[in-house]
């Protein structure tokens, strides 16, 4: 539909990830199709982030119902631009950064500008930790590298995103697939949006990658 166009980068990971994050790409997209007309009447974040939960929530339950799913998953970043407005989507440690650039003419280069449109969804994030450890999980590094998600006393799932889709044991433990969901209204100073997964943002800093 004219106006509205949606991007997206899905992450997957363990040993079933390019299955997980094929499936999340399969599902969202036969949604978007058959929902364009509704997607295009949407004008505030409420009715994104409600669509967008119903979205991933129903996709959860049918990865739960798969063997395949139990310690592999994906994480999802995604654009959805509706007229001059821009969704940024994130469910796990994607990210989207926008392109700025400000002032400038012919004597004096513009100034660039990254704006995170998202925020990662780590566990050690306060609400993020409180949320897993409410539900009988733990963050801890028993795994060298980066604090991770657990069992209690145990040593699976060892997941280190908060938020995914698919990971049925970590979900068990307080992971969620809800996404969060920021707007903002495009204007001339913005020059382009950059969605990545981790490996990249691991690397790299938002500023670092708008330069």
């Amino acid at each position: 539909i004219e106006g509205v166009k949606y991007f997206a980068v899905y992450d997957g990971h363990g040993g079933k990830g390019r299955e997980a994050a094929d499936t999340l790409k399969r599902e969202i997209q036969k949604k978007l199709v058959s929902d364009k007309k509704k997607i295009s009447k949407f004008r505030d974040c409420f009715r994104v982030e409600q669509y967008f939960k119903d979205v991933y929530k129903n996709i959860q339950k049918k990865m739960s119902n798969s063997n395949d799913y139990e310690l592999s998953g994906s994480c999802s970043i995604s654009v959805l631009i509706i007229e001059n407005k821009m969704y940024a989507i994130n469910v796990g440690d994607s990210r989207c950064v926008l392109g700025q650039k400000k002032g400038g003419d012919g004597k004096k280069e513009a100034e660039k500008i990254g704006i995170e449109m998202s925020i990662d969804h780590k566990p050690t994030r306060d609400d993020e930790q409180k949320r897993i450890i409410e539900k009988g999980g733990e963050v801890s590094e028993k795994i060298p590298g980066a604090p991770r998600v657990f069992r209690k006393n145990d040593d699976v799932p060892g997941l280190a995103v908060a938020r995914s889709i698919g990971d049925v044991v970590a979900h068990e433990v307080g992971v969620s697939c809800e996404p969060e969901v920021f707007e903002k209204e495009l204007d001339a100073d913005d020059h382009f949006i950059v969605i990545g997964s981790d490996g990249i943002w691991d690397a790299m800093s938002s500023c670092e990658v708008v330069g």
